[in-house]
C-alpha cells in the first residue's frame, strides 16, 4: 500500500516537465504538497512558517528571509530554501547555509522541488562537505524512503533525522578518510580511521 508521500510523488511524476514553472508555482504546486505529505500541517505557522525573517524581530523589515521554516514546538529544526525548477542549486548553497549557521538550525534543504540537496549546516568541512544528501523525485526509486527519512515530520521530531543525516556524513566522507589513511600507512588502521572519520565530520563513526 502507497504511503502518502508515495501517492503524491507518483502523481508529480505523472505532471511531466515543469521546468517553466516559476518559483511561486514550485512552492505551491510541488514542495508544499511535499511538506503536507511528510506531516508537516503546511497552513500551521506553529509548524510551518513561510518567508522567515533572518534578522531580529525589531529589524522583520529586512529582505533576508528563508523560505520555509520547520518547526518542532517553537524550535527551529529545518531551514528551506526553494528556487524554481531547472535553477543552479549550487549558486545558493552559501546563502542558504549561512542563513542557518547563524539561527543554529541543525538541518536544511535547497530545493527546486524536484531536486531536493540536503546539508547539516553546523557540520564541520567544506560548504559541499556538509551536503549529505541529493534527491531527485524524478529519478530516485528511493526518493520517498529518503525524504521520510531526513524531513518527515515524525523524523524530525524525535531525532531521527538528524542522526541520519550524520550517519550520511560519516558514510560520505569513508572513502576520503581511506584514502588518506592508505598513503599515510599508519599502523593500527582501524582506530585510525574512526579518529580520521571524526576529524573530517565531528562525528563518532
Amino acid at each position: 500500500m502507497e504511503t502518502p508521500l508515495e501517492k503524491r510523488l507518483s502523481e508529480l511524476r505523472q505532471v511531466g516537465d515543469v521546468s517553466a514553472y516559476n518559483e511561486e508555482q514550485a512552492k505551491q504546486t510541488i514542495i508544499l504538497p511535499i511538506l503536507s505529505s511528510l506531516g508537516w500541517e503546511v497552513f500551521n505557522r506553529g509548524q510551518v512558517v513561510a518567508e522567515f525573517s533572518i534578522e531580529p524581530k525589531e529589524q522583520e523589515e529586512s529582505k533576508e528571509r528563508v523560505d520555509y521554516c520547520l518547526n518542532i514546538s517553537g524550535r527551529n529544526e529545518v531551514f528551506i530554501e526553494a528556487k524554481r525548477p531547472g535553477e543552479n542549486l549550487e549558486n545558493h548553497a552559501y546563502q542558504l547555509l549561512n542563513y542557518a549557521f547563524r539561527y543554529g538550525v541543525r538541518l536544511a534543504a535547497l530545493t527546486t522541488g524536484v531536486e531536493w540537496w540536503l546539508y547539516v549546516p553546523l557540520s564541520i568541512g567544506s560548504w559541499s562537505e556538509r551536503r549529505f544528501a541529493v534527491i531527485d523525485i524524478r529519478t530516485d526509486a528511493d526518493a520517498s524512503p529518503r525524504l521520510e527519512r531526513f524531513l518527515g515530520r515524525e523524523a524530525v521530531a524525535t531525532g531521527r533525522a538528524l542522526r541520519a543525516a550524520q550517519d550520511a556524513i560519516v558514510q560520505n566522507a569513508l572513502p576520503r578518510a581511506w584514502g588518506e589513511l592508505c598513503k599515510e600507512r599508519r599502523e593500527s588502521l582501524i582506530e585510525e580511521l574512526v579518529r580520521k572519520l571524526k576529524d573530517l565530520t565531528g562525528y563518532d563513526a
